[in-house]
């Protein structure tokens, strides 16, 4: 579905992300300038923590629409480490504090009646797309906005255009928040940065090899994705 807004160059939008994300102090840099930041740490904030650290970023401001920045694996994403809260359809339906959470969320923190109001998740690592659309018309029931879940910000590119700025450009639900240009260059750099320390990946197999090197699959620990890994020998070079 298409929205549109002539206000997007002015429109306050707010990004709630947990420390659970690697490097996420680098990628709140590169997030627009009308996007308004929440950091905290996942292991020792609850569900009222995070509503605190809203209400002192946003000082009674509303913002058109709230995204969230998580970690998880491919059943749940995790949301706060004080009661071991997870976002998935099953405890939505099942944990009344969460919806609780949400309701406030929407009603209290948000333009709800603005055609731009939406709920977002930018880097789920849900598998099961049948769950994904049922979590999202959950909380779509609850919040009374629009809700998407999309997969990991590498692949922010692939999200249909949802928007219409003031300068007639077509953006992607990523760009809402993040300058596109700018987000690309944290992924590249992100991605080189995980690999100098392997200390969140499982060695599975070798896969290939070669006159410069070896090529490893690795599973990364935090939400079990796969990469693959050229390893060189200094000595052969």
């Amino acid at each position: 579905m298409s929205v549109l807004s002539n206000r997007s160059d002015i429109e306050l939008r707010l990004l709630v992300m947990s420390n659970g994300f690697p490097n996420i102090q680098f990628l709140a840099k590169v997030a627009r300038k009308t996007v308004r930041k929440v950091i905290y740490t996942y292991e020792s904030s609850s569900l009222d923590d995070i509503l605190s650290f809203i209400i002192a970023e946003l000082g009674g401001k509303k913002v058109e629409s709230i995204a969230f920045v998580l970690h998880g694996d491919a059943t749940e994403m995790y949301l706060a480490g004080v009661g071991n809260v997870v976002l998935s359809y099953q405890a939505l339906k099942d944990d009344k504090l969460l919806r609780e959470f949400f309701i406030c969320l929407s009603s209290t923190f948000m333009n709800i009646k603005s055609s731009s109001a939406r709920l977002d998740f930018l880097n789920s690592q849900l598998k099961d797309e049948t769950a994904v659309l049922k979590l999202s018309d959950e909380l779509h029931k609850i919040t009374n906005c629009p809700v998407e879940i999309c997969k990991d910000l590498n692949r922010f590119e692939e999200k249909p255009a949802a928007f219409l700025n003031i300068e007639k450009k077509i953006m992607s639900v990523m760009e809402l928040y993040f300058y596109s240009e700018k987000l690309k260059e944290f992924l590249n750099s992100s991605l080189q940065s995980h690999m100098q320390n392997l200390s969140g990946y499982e060695k599975i197999r070798t896969v290939g090899k070669g006159a410069f090197g070896t090529a490893v699959l690795y599973r990364k620990k935090y939400d079990d994705s796969l990469v693959i890994v050229k390893e060189i020998n200094m000595h052969d070079l």
